[in-house]
């Protein structure tokens, strides 16, 4: 038996964690603690959609299903901020999209290399990765896709180019970084601890079944929206 931790069970680590990060996100009053703690989960879930890109029956069935998730998160959110209007904070988060455009990203990187076609698949990448910088994830999406991608298999290698990149992507560039200003304004360095859970990986997929295959799904868009009416109430109610 393998040690460390199948996927489904560190998806449920990220899935809380994202809870605490969300809860901070549309509660009132909440510690910015929880949002450090959210700074870990989207890596995870990039790192995930990437072993999805490899294990799946079909790349096309599970890029299509990521697309769909997303128009299902965007329509939901938009019905759902027409009926109540949002009070401080509009719900603008959508991963979906952000992963969908990863899976893009490496097709075309795979099409690619398996044609030898550069002068089609370049721009198609190029293109991928310029839509992505308009979704959530943004310029974080194209790193984490791409390292986990090109060292997927080699460990030591991916480690060192994900502390890498991620903190080169994520560390403010001006002179005098202070330790208030890392902690509660630029926090955003804080996904280089992805990388432990993710070493954490045992390359097992866990429980396989329909609920443990669509819970991340549901639950993404579910609890951004229960939060969000939650946290309107609390604004309306006069909360501080």
């Amino acid at each position: 038996m393998k040690t460390g931790s199948d996927a489904f069970t560190l998806k449920l680590l990220a899935m809380g964690l994202m809870l605490l990060d969300h809860i901070y996100y549309f509660i009132p009053g909440t510690p910015v603690w929880l949002t450090w703690l959210g700074r870990i989960v989207a890596p995870i879930f990039f790192f995930f959609a990437v072993e999805g890109f490899y294990h799946t029956r079909s790349r096309l069935h599970y890029t299509a299903r990521m697309f769909i998730w997303a128009g299902i998160m965007f329509a939901g959110t938009r019905l759902l901020m027409h009926h109540f209007p949002p009070v401080h904070t509009p719900i603008v988060n959508n991963i979906f999209l952000s992963l969908a455009l990863s899976l893009c990203l490496m097709s075309a990187i795979e099409w690619t290399r398996a044609t030898g076609n550069r002068g089609l698949g370049v721009p198609a990448a190029i293109a991928v990765g310029f839509l992505s910088l308009f979704s959530e994830a943004s310029l974080y999406g194209i790193g984490m896709t791409l390292v986990f991608y090109l060292f997927r298999g080699d460990r030591p290698k991916m480690t060192v180019a994900y502390v890498l990149v991620s903190l080169a992507m994520s560390l403010p560039l001006s002179s005098g970084i202070s330790l208030e200003q890392l902690l509660y304004h630029d926090y955003q360095w804080m996904m280089v601890f992805s990388i432990l859970p993710i070493l954490m990986y045992n390359g097992q997929r866990g429980p396989k079944n329909s609920f443990t295959k669509y819970l991340f799904y549901a639950f993404y868009p579910g609890h951004v929206w229960a939060l969000y009416l939650i946290g309107r109430a609390m604004a309306l109610g006069g909360w501080r």
